[in-house]
């Protein structure tokens, strides 16, 4: 029968045994020393087993028994580094959705402007194609002797009913003498106007002093249309003007055409200022003409060329971008809430969310794999092990591969 010895630490085997520099500091227990009281026989040092002594943790005795507490703090510590790729993973899903979210939102904001150039492109190229329309009609021979000689003839009346016909954009067409009597004039309804007085005197203005004209200040119709008119001098030899030619185009025609059929995001729209802040063109046709300059932006946007800013609009943000026509002084704008602007981004970054759970979710679980294949499993074999030999098991015997610094301690362990 054994009799039971008192503990008593005795010299270290692992002395000579190469460990790593992070296992070779702290207190060392032998693990095995000769029992005095049977010779022959090694025994396990009951203070190995003392969950009292403030060298060994008793949670961590208990995981790997008899193996030093610098061993086990090294193998806690060996999942501390799978928290830190969790972490920077969502670190990274959240700055690269951060980052396509700012990214969309100047891609549409950029889109905004863009749309708005063209627009202001197909605007002035209507304005200017009709003044040429216009300028031609002024050196037709028919026509310039009937506005130079005060009358008009059938050739006049046919030529000018033609043209009007001719463009669905075309709202009146008439000529003048230099009193400002109308010599001849149709209307797109079928009203003729001749012998009235023309009531433009800007008109009437431009032309007496050989120039050409394009009203910068639309008017309402009798339909509820907005309408401008654009005007040509007819010279005679000596360059003096004897009258004109006029034509009345119809912008809200061209408006449902190439401007309110824009669309951004879901609310967003452009629509058109004038000179004076009223409305030209927006979705909501009962602000046609009517005055926006009591609105903060509309002011911000008539005091630039071009424009681009945020403002609050019934409590949501709002993205507004101008352009400025230079033939007419009209402003272009385009303006969509940032939310709406932002319904891709938000998708994208669901997108990519989905895409980082996926990955983070595939990444722990391959670490979660390899930990237990290269570290867990060995670990085991070895705990088990060296359990087998601390309950006096000195025939066991260590199973299984082991690689890099799980080899060396599995080595050391079975010298000791």
């Amino acid at each position: 029968s054994r009799q039971v010895c008192s503990p008593r630490r005795t010299q270290n085997p692992l002395a000579a045994v190469s460990l790593p520099a992070s296992l070779s500091h702290g207190p060392v227990w032998g693990m095995r020393e000769p029992c005095p009281c049977v010779p022959g026989v090694s025994r396990i040092p009951a203070c190995l087993n003392n969950r009292r002594n403030a060298s060994i943790s008793p949670a961590r005795d208990t995981l790997f028994p008899g193996v030093p507490h610098a061993f086990q703090e090294h193998l806690h510590a060996d999942h501390r580094p799978y928290r830190r790729v969790i972490f920077f993973m969502c670190a990274f899903v959240f700055i690269a959705s951060k980052t396509a979210y700012d990214g969309t939102l100047r891609s549409e904001t950029a889109n905004m402007i863009q749309v708005g150039q063209q627009i202001e492109k197909v605007a002035e190229d209507f304005v200017t194609g009709n003044l040429t329309a216009v300028r031609g009609l002024t050196q037709q021979k028919a026509l310039a002797s009937g506005v130079l000689y005060g009358s008009a003839s059938l050739v006049m009346k046919d030529q000018l009913q033609q043209t009007l016909k001719g463009n669905p954009h075309y709202a009146a067409i008439f000529a003048f003498d230099a009193a400002g009597k109308v010599l001849y004039g149709y209307t797109d309804d079928g009203q003729e106007i001749s012998g009235k007085q023309l009531d433009m005197p800007e008109v009437l203005a431009a032309v007496a002093a050989g120039k050409e004209f394009i009203d910068s200040t639309p008017f309402k119709g009798t339909k509820g249309d907005v309408l401008f008119t654009i005007a040509a001098p007819v010279l005679n030899v000596m360059g003096q003007s004897g009258g004109g030619i006029a034509i009345t185009l119809d912008w809200t025609r061209f408006s449902d055409r190439f401007v309110e059929s824009v669309k951004f995001g879901q609310q967003g729209y452009p629509f058109v200022l004038d000179a004076k802040g009223r409305f030209l063109s927006h979705p909501n046709k009962a602000l046609l003409l009517t005055d926006a300059t009591q609105y903060d932006f509309t002011r911000a946007v008539l005091a630039q060329q071009t424009t681009q800013f945020q403002y609050l609009w019934e409590g949501k943000t709002k993205i507004l971008v101008s352009c400025t026509m230079p033939i007419t002084g009209w402003k272009i704008c385009s303006s969509a809430y940032e939310d709406d602007l932002a319904t891709v981004a938000r998708q994208q970054r669901m997108l990519l969310a989905l895409m980082g759970l996926v990955a983070i979710v595939a990444l722990t679980g391959s670490i979660v794999l390899l930990t237990r294949r290269l570290i867990l499993d060995p670990m085991n074999r070895i705990r088990q092990f060296a359990g087998q030999v601390a309950q006096g098991d000195l025939r066991a015997v260590m199973d299984g591969a082991y690689r890099y610094e799980l080899d060396d301690l599995a080595r050391s362990i079975q010298s000791m």
